[in-house]
């Protein structure tokens, strides 16, 4: 898991709006880019060190400027478990709230989640009890969902296009050596085709290289 945790942060941080504008539209239509943005990973990490309930992975915390001029810090966790994990739900809510907890920002938080379980989708935690009520709900991405959209991603000219597809193919191949060699080759092509900017082209190589890793042979 180690090398996904590692592929994903890497791109987000190094393509952080495409990877907005590709995932979040009405979220990156409402953010001032101009004045720049900036990741927390030191106070994401004193926030979560002691935390007993699951692993942390590919998570992110990122202080955004929105076009109203105000300022929003954005909690992004990225789950790239290849199984279902019962207390996610409470690990982003403890997240959300040790971290306004601290610094008193409103926090925003999103899921990526890279499993291969249609049906495992959580994306809200809720205590109901007598006249109490805690409820948060969060916004979520399957990958899998694309699965249906593979001719629309061929085509998209948002580098998290790719990065998408190739997530698919390490799917579609499994451990086959041969599959993800083919799926390796056809990806690299159509980067070149897709007509990026240079920095993108080695972001995405990266990633792709990361995720599709083949024996030396």
């Amino acid at each position: 898991m180690s090398k996904y945790d590692s592929a994903w942060k890497e791109v987000i941080e190094n393509l952080f709006e495409d990877f907005l504008q590709f995932f979040f539209p009405d979220i990156f239509a409402d953010i001032d880019f101009s004045k720049g943005y900036e990741f927390l990973n030191k106070e994401l990490s004193s926030i979560v060190k002691d935390n007993k309930i699951g692993k942390r992975f590919a998570d992110e915390l990122v202080k955004v400027f929105l076009k109203d001029g105000s300022e929003k810090w954005l909690l992004i966790h990225i789950e790239v478990q290849g199984y279902k994990e019962t207390n996610f739900e409470e690990r982003i809510f403890v997240y959300n709230y040790r971290i306004f907890d601290k610094y008193k920002k409103e926090v925003i938080s999103l899921a990526i989640l890279t499993d291969e379980d249609k049906n495992y989708r959580p994306n809200k935690y809720k205590i109901e009890r007598w006249n109490f009520k805690c409820h948060v709900e969060f916004p979520l991405v399957k990958l899998i969902d694309y699965q249906d959209k593979i001719k629309e991603l061929e085509n998209d000219k948002n580098p998290f296009s790719l990065v998408v597809l190739a997530h698919l193919e390490l799917i579609e191949a499994g451990k086959d050596d041969d599959k993800q060699f083919d799926a390796k080759l056809a990806l690299i092509k159509m980067l070149l085709k897709k007509g990026f900017d240079k920095d993108s082209i080695k972001e995405l190589l990266i990633f792709v290289d990361w995720i599709l890793q083949l024996p030396e042979k």
